[in-house]
């Protein structure tokens, strides 16, 4: 059985170089060769012959002819993603050669808002774990991690410091610092131990969303509203993340000129009047209630307006619609095929789609005669999207090479 390690080492040449964009989509998941020339940007003659030789040396399976899906064999290693949440964190981990439903899934009652020594813990503990569930005794080859803030592609590093950071912003080297101790313990000081690469919740959202539920789609944005209010864009198969990794940042779209004071230093961003803290304080202010206890979440205001609670059912109206404010300002820019919308505000289904749809509607600029195609506007529905796109990202990320031995 073929180590995945292995398999995604430095490549030699533009041979080899083929040959691994095709493992590295393989490993995300099976398709057919035709696909699989769309989303590695190879030429169909190609693919096939680099298919033909990952069947021959029993790295791939392809039962169904030229025309059929192509899956890996089974091979030894494991992938794993984090999604770093503010109040929970999720872990998930699978084989290469294995569904992304049948991956192995954690979730850990602490987040960013915890501290870096409180999640960072349990995090790596989790990891290990789960690693083992999967296969004993395997090397943990590759890790992603998704953070609720842009992360600069260049430096990997946080692009702006939330006051959650701690003044921190290379969370991924701590990440697999503490991992390495953690392997090496049980393993020996000659143990593998994976680089961690890591990115923003919405970009790899919108990165799990493309593959696994909207691949026909040309542009995507994946808008996350919850604690934190951010947006990823995926054009293709590429996130495009801009000159420092600030793209779509939505929640820091001013939308009042001289409005509220935001931890960022500007006045008026989306996210300080739809946050949850925002809209926890509009349904505090509208009932009069000031303790904390009464209502703990955004959930809770979901919760509210489900039993038709009219303040609760305010807020999220209110909400939706400052996000399809927000919004507008993206659809114009990118002219996206489908919006999708995630985290606790998303939670309100019909009710935040329906205003946020009409404050879209309200600001759009008359159709062309003849368009056929309207702006799709849903929620997710696929699990952990931020977590399965983190473990994506690591699969998708550089090959492994000397410089990220376990003797660095």
């Amino acid at each position: 059985m073929r180590e995945a390690r292995l398999l995604l080492s430095q490549p030699t040449g533009v041979k080899e170089e083929n040959r691994l964009k095709i493992i590295r989509a393989l490993m995300c998941h099976p398709d057919t060769r035709a696909e699989l020339a769309l989303r590695t940007s190879l030429s169909p003659s190609t693919v096939s012959k680099a298919v033909s030789g990952l069947v021959d040396d029993e790295i791939a399976e392809a039962p169904g002819g030229r025309n059929g899906i192509v899956r890996l064999a089974k091979i030894t290693g494991v992938a794993v993603g984090i999604s770093l949440g503010f109040w929970h964190t999720t872990v998930i981990a699978r084989g290469f050669h294995h569904h992304y439903e049948d991956a192995r899934k954690r979730v850990i009652d602490v987040g960013v808002e915890s501290g870096v020594a409180a999640w960072l813990h349990e995090v790596v503990a989790a990891v290990e774990s789960l690693a083992m569930e999967v296969e004993r005794h395997a090397d943990i080859v590759t890790v992603g991690m998704a953070v609720p803030a842009k992360v600069n592609p260049r430096n990997h590093r946080l692009v702006h410091r939330p006051p959650w950071a701690n003044g921190e912003d290379d969370l991924a080297l701590r990440v697999r610092e503490s991992l390495r101790t953690a392997i090496m313990k049980t393993q020996g000081p000659q143990a593998w131990c994976p680089r961690v690469v890591m990115d923003s919740d919405t970009n790899l959202g919108a990165l799990a969303e493309r593959t696994y539920r909207h691949q026909q789609q040309e542009t995507l944005v994946y808008v996350m509203s919850s604690t934190h209010v951010d947006a990823g864009v995926i054009i293709g198969d590429l996130l495009i993340r801009g000159r420092r990794g600030a793209v779509a940042n939505i929640g820091h779209h001013a939308i009042r000129a001289d409005g509220l004071l935001c931890w960022c230093g500007r006045k008026g961003c989306l996210e300080r009047y739809i946050g949850a803290e925002a809209v926890l304080e509009d349904v505090r202010r509208a009932r009069g209630v000031t303790r904390r206890e009464t209502l703990r979440s955004l959930v809770d205001v979901v919760g509210g307006a489900n039993r038709n609670d009219p303040v609760c059912i305010g807020a999220l109206r209110h909400a939706a619609t400052l996000l399809g404010e927000g919004l507008a300002v993206v659809r114009d820019i990118l002219d996206p095929n489908v919006i999708i919308l995630a985290g606790d505000l998303a939670e309100g289904r019909e009710l935040v789609l329906k205003h946020c749809r009409e404050a879209l509607e309200r600001s759009a600029a008359p159709a062309e005669e003849g368009e056929g195609h309207e702006l799709d506007v849903v929620w997710s529905t696929l699990p952990d999207a931020p977590a399965q796109g983190a473990l994506l990202l690591g699969i998708r990320g550089p090959a492994l090479d000397a410089e990220f031995s376990p003797s660095e």
